[in-house]
């Protein structure tokens, strides 16, 4: 009997260890009060003294609840546990099999994997020789409009200077057709004197004297001289 008490005493030790709580007194009646943590919650029952059979039965639920608790708790944190151990373990791998997929890579490898991706730098070669070819067309467009521009302007530069001889010499005609009507002037009045000269000596009382005619005819003369030539004309 007094193995059995000692026994039930170890497992009430080890049950209050593991988080329950069992305690026993008496009040009034006589009658222990049993005060359990084990699921958590406080469980207040009145017994009546019990036989050592009795208290292993009571003992039994005691460790049924306590082990239920425990799968409880464990069904609700070992998935989770199982997932972080499953991340890590996965990180683990990868980075381990970075280390030596690195390891296992040249120095300049390296070197150019760490400057730049082979993405990025083939796009960028892309973009360099598209930019070098838009330049280049841009310079042989800006050729060809300053060539064109050039052409314009000497077409129109020779177009006027082809203009103006011509009004030059439209200028030179109309000067040489003024000296021809003066001169055919001149040849009028030096007949017409003439013709006056002898009319004064054939008949002096009709035309008055000789140097009154003279006298008239050099008025009529110096007044139909011709103008001045121009200074770009040329005989």
């Amino acid at each position: 009997m007094a193995d059995k008490v000692e026994w039930l005493n170890k497992i009430r030790n080890v049950v209050q260890l593991k988080g329950g709580v069992v305690k026993g007194g008496t009040k009034e009646g006589g009658l222990p009060i049993r005060h359990s943590l084990s699921d958590g919650s406080l469980d207040t029952m009145a017994r009546r003294p019990a036989d050592p059979e009795e208290e292993l039965r009571w003992m039994s639920q005691e460790v049924r609840g306590y082990v239920e608790a425990v799968l409880n708790s464990l069904a609700a944190n070992v998935p989770k546990a199982v997932v972080l151990c499953q991340v890590e373990k996965a990180k683990e791998d990868m980075l381990n099999q970075l280390y030596s997929s690195i390891s296992a890579q040249s120095t300049a490898r390296i070197e150019e994997l760490l400057l730049e991706d082979q993405n990025v730098k083939r796009k960028r070669e892309r973009f360099q020789k598209q930019s070098s070819i838009l330049s280049k067309l841009t310079r042989q467009l800006s050729i060809h409009d300053n060539r064109a521009a050039a052409a314009s302007s000497w077409s129109d530069g020779g177009g006027s200077e082809e203009s103006s001889p011509r009004t030059t010499s439209g200028k030179g005609d109309e000067w040489r057709s003024a000296f021809d009507s003066a001169a055919n002037g001149r040849a009028d009045i030096n007949r017409s004197s003439s013709i006056g000269h002898h009319r004064r000596n054939s008949d002096p009382l009709q035309n008055g004297d000789e140097n009154t005619g003279s006298n008239s005819a050099s008025r009529r003369t110096s007044n139909r001289l011709p103008p001045a030539p121009p200074p770009s004309y040329k005989y």
